[in-house]
């Protein structure tokens, strides 16, 4: 009776397993990657979120000022209160709104008349303000503008500063 030889695998069958194991291994590897990348994208996009919303919160709660840019201190500490590095947030628009309604704005226009602050706050011509910004009558649309760590990622929020008052304009505030 003849003798079988061994059964083993020729060098084609290794070669064509080893190719079809490696496309396998790319494959998973490149899918990892992908979601590696979405997932730091998505990170950075929820803390995007979270120091937008933390900025228009401190602007909401800080108290009326006749120049709205003054309020970057308030959306500069929604950084800092996340421990964020690396980002920016900053205020890009402030417009008004009169409620005395003078001709144009009795329309239902925001007017923007900021001017550029100076670099130091306490000397800002933005505190020469118009007498008539005031809480009572003048409504104020500060835009906040938050940018990723990567630059990738930017989102605006408008935040609407006003003094609520009743109904003889006397102000409703706790």
């Amino acid at each position: 009776m003849p003798r079988r030889r061994d059964a083993g695998f020729t060098l084609v069958e290794v070669l064509i397993s080893i190719v079809l194991m490696g496309t396998v291994i790319a494959a998973i590897v490149g899918g990892l990657l992908t979601l590696i990348r979405s997932t730091e994208t998505s990170q950075e996009q929820a803390e995007v979120e979270a120091v937008l919303v933390g900025a228009a919160d401190n602007v909401s709660a800080a108290e009326w000022i006749p120049c709205p840019l003054l309020y970057q201190q308030a959306v500069t500490n929604a950084i800092g209160n996340l421990g964020w590095i690396g980002g920016s947030a900053v205020i890009t628009q402030v417009e008004y709104w009169d409620r005395l309604g003078s001709d144009s704005l009795a329309k239902g226009e925001w007017t923007d008349q900021i001017p550029s602050p100076d670099p130091d706050p306490a000397k800002s011509s933005c505190q020469q303000a118009d007498a008539r910004n005031t809480p009572e009558t003048t409504l104020q649309k500060v835009t906040i503008q938050v940018t990723s760590p990567s630059g990738k990622i930017t989102r605006n929020i408008e935040v609407v500063k006003s003094i609520i008052t009743d109904a003889s304009g006397v102000p409703d505030v706790p």
